[in-house]
């Protein structure tokens, strides 16, 4: 029997497992996967535009509160060039040129210890702007605050209370250095000796202080550690000679004690004894010269003494007064011969003359003999001073000899002495020189550029916030994109509702913006969602090998799938078609069937099946198509066991021999139990699920509780679905071909 009339044409499918029997689709995984992409930017417009919207507002705010900075920089040179005022060594050598070394002084401008030099020296400890605890409280800062306290309430209710710290004075000062770190920015001007220092601040003024401040200060740190390295130095030398003083006198005190000791005493340079040597040496050669000259004349008076004469003897000679005795003595002689030529010699004159010649000739010889005496004295007194210096010679000789044996020791006193006085001495001329370079130390580096009051802020950069809020805008709608691609746990095409729950599509329901959808089928038949439920209908009863079922239950596994509306258009379709059909509602909790009747229903299902009424007082016509509804009378009937306590096979035996084709509108699948009862006296059921809203879990246990009754799986219907957004989840050619149909064919 032909059900529907006009498609006894279309040849009948054989009712066995669902076969995709679709089309080959190339293997252009590169192409699918970019299509996806855009395809998902596509269907999320809405959402990215709003997130990008959102976030380039976010960056805008953001932007907007951050207070202006304005940015100052000074630029500093080291000097590789070598300034000599003196010609004297540096105690701390200057920098070498090398680019590691510029490196590390750009570290130090950015240590904390410069840091903490500029703030002292500027007082910026005082300013709120580095030092937290002097600003303003911010309308940010109080929800922080609350939800601190919140936390710590949290945590001391469950015993865990977190450790609170106050504000201590070296915690302040940290915080302070890391402002000042924060603003500061130090960077080496390509390969050359130059460094940027550029500070941030909120004042034009003070940002252009600070900078040229933390110059000066670098600069000053230079010279002050080359000050305190020539004071260390200073220290360390004076330590040395005084030392060094103290050792030079206890080595020059052992050498005089050593000479005072064994009596090696100095004059002029050379030791006394051997002076001493020398000069009796000298002495001694004169005492023999004498010696032997007095020896000689006193041999010679002697041997004229024996020959008689008495004139040449030694120093007789010499004598005034032997000379004038001789001259008494010639006039004697002359007065003796004159007498004796007038007198005899007996003449008293002439012995008068005679006894005073006798008597002058003793006192000459008397006179010689004193002379000789004398001689003799002399040459004793020689011979005495000779053998005096002889024995000096020889005494002074044996001091000498032990002198130069005690000489080996005092030689190494003396070198000892000496090179302790040499150390002394160079370490004093050191200490000198390091005492006069204290204020001739000059630094390393010069202020080539110092920081110039800036004209307007340099920070927050209106261009740079574009770019910001752009980036941030297109990262933050392609996060929002992905998350709710990820998330997403609904179907969204045909072929991942297939694959998803092993069940082919056999219709895709639109979605049209109707109060009453299913009347729209009768109102605009040749609409897409007229000719979806007549798809719907062609794969329900054409398509089938042998007698199509008459009894079909549309099954759903939550609520709000679409099945009430998709079951009362089926049949509304398959009645204005001639057929004499019925639509029952199986859901007696929602009886969602039941509300598109127009007037009250007293009888139903339920007095139905409990023999409280009949068939004919139980039967409603719709107003629009020809179909029959069985609805479910208003009541309580949720609490009622209705189909587990009456036997449906019957009712539904006497309803096959009435109608055509009979729609069961059941009730959810995963939460009652009951559809399953309804289903298993259908012909055939079919699984209907709301795209891109139904998760593939609650499908998938849908369809494995529709596995469990002995009656044909129809296949799946996609409900409510967006035209213009499915094939965007879908690229198999038959997607295409879809769309293609309904652009061509589909009229509203």
């Amino acid at each position: 029997m032909n059900l529907v009339p006009g498609f006894s044409a279309i040849p009948p499918e054989p009712h066995a497992e669902p076969v995709h029997a679709y089309p080959p689709v190339p293997d252009d995984r590169a192409k699918i996967f970019f299509i996806d992409i855009l395809a998902a930017i596509h269907r999320n417009r809405r959402l990215a535009i709003a997130v990008a919207l959102l976030a380039a507002m976010a960056v805008w705010l953001v932007t907007l509160s951050i207070t202006p900075l304005y940015k100052s920089s000074a630029s500093v040179m080291l000097d590789t060039r070598r300034e000599q005022l003196v010609d004297m060594q540096a105690v701390l050598s200057n920098l070498p040129s090398d680019t590691f070394v510029v490196d590390s002084e750009v570290q130090l401008l950015k240590s904390p210890d410069l840091a903490r030099k500029v703030i002292a020296r500027l007082g910026l400890d005082r300013d709120p702007e580095f030092n937290g605890t002097l600003r303003s409280p911010s309308p940010l800062s109080i929800p922080l605050d609350v939800a601190k306290s919140a936390f710590r309430d949290i945590g001391a209710w469950l015993g865990v209370a977190p450790q609170v710290q106050g504000v201590t004075p070296e915690r302040r000062e940290a915080a302070i250095v890391q402002a000042f770190s924060n603003n500061l920015s130090v960077a080496r001007q390509g390969l050359t000796y130059v460094i940027n220092i550029t500070f941030w601040s909120e004042d034009a003024a003070k940002a252009t202080r600070i900078a040229n401040m933390v110059a000066q200060t670098y600069l000053q740190r230079q010279k002050d550690t080359k000050i305190q390295a020539v004071r260390r130095a200073n220290g360390l030398i004076q330590t040395h000679v005084r030392s060094l003083q103290q050792q030079v006198f206890r080595a020059e005190q052992a050498v005089a004690e050593y000479k005072a000791r064994n009596g090696l005493l100095n004059a002029v340079g050379a030791p006394l004894a051997e002076q001493e040597i020398s000069v009796l040496n000298t002495q001694m050669a004169t005492a023999q010269a004498q010696e032997a000259e007095q020896a000689g004349k006193l041999a010679a008076a002697r041997a004229q003494l024996r020959q008689g004469g008495s004139d040449g003897v030694g120093q007789a000679a010499l004598s005034d007064t032997i000379r004038q005795l001789r001259a008494q003595q010639a006039e004697l002689i002359t007065q003796e011969a004159d007498l004796g030529k007038r007198y005899g010699h007996r003449h008293p004159a002439l012995v008068k003359v005679r006894n005073q010649r006798a008597a002058l000739d003793g006192a000459i010889a008397a006179e010689v003999q004193r002379v000789i005496d004398g001689q003799q004295a002399e040459a004793s007194a020689a011979a005495s001073r000779a053998a005096s210096l002889r024995a000096s010679i020889a005494r002074n000789r044996g001091v000498l000899a032990a002198n130069n044996s005690a000489g080996v020791k005092l030689a190494e006193l003396e070198r000892n002495a000496g090179a302790v006085r040499g150390v002394y001495e160079s370490f004093l001329a050191r200490l000198k020189q390091t005492a006069a370079q204290e204020g001739l130390q000059n630094a390393d580096a010069q202020i080539v550029a110092t920081a110039s009051l800036p004209l307007k802020p340099s920070s927050p950069s209106w261009l740079l916030a574009a770019a910001a809020a752009a980036a941030f805008s297109l990262v933050a709608a392609g996060a929002a994109i992905l998350l709710r691609e990820f998330f997403d746990r609904g179907v969204r095409s045909t072929i991942e509702a297939e694959n998803a729950v092993g069940l082919p599509v056999i219709a895709t329901i639109p979605q049209i913006a109707k109060a009453n959808p299913a009347a729209y089928v009768v109102e605009r038949p040749l609409s897409d969602f007229a000719e979806a439920i007549r798809n719907l209908r062609t794969s329900l009863f054409l398509s089938r090998a042998g007698a199509p079922p008459k009894i079909v239950a549309l099954m759903s596994a939550v609520p709000h799938e679409g099945k009430t509306t998709t079951a009362l258009a089926l049949g509304r379709q398959c009645a204005e078609s001639g057929a004499h059909v019925l639509i029952i509602d199986a859901d007696l909790r929602r009886r969602a069937l039941t509300a598109h009747l127009d007037g009250p229903v007293v009888n139903g299902l339920v007095e139905l099946v409990e023999g409280r009424a009949s068939l004919e007082d139980c039967l409603y016509h719709d107003p629009i198509s020809g179909a029959m509804i069985l609805p479910v009378a208003h009541g309580n009937t949720a609490s009622k066991d209705l189909f587990f306590s009456h036997d449906l096979e019957p009712l539904f035996t006497r309803l096959r021999g009435l109608f055509d084709i009979i729609l069961v509108d059941t009730a959810p699948l995963l939460p009652l139990a009951e559809p399953r009862v309804v289903a298993s006296h259908a012909d055939s059921v079919v699984l209907l699920t709301h795209w891109h809203k139904t998760s593939q879990s609650a499908m998938q246990d849908a369809a494995r509780l529709m596995r469990g009754l002995d009656v044909p799986i129809a296949g799946l219907v996609l409900t409510c679905a967006d035209m213009k957004l499915i094939d965007s989840f879908g690229y198999s050619a038959r997607n295409y071909g879809q769309r293609a149909g309904y652009a061509k064919y589909y009229v509203s």
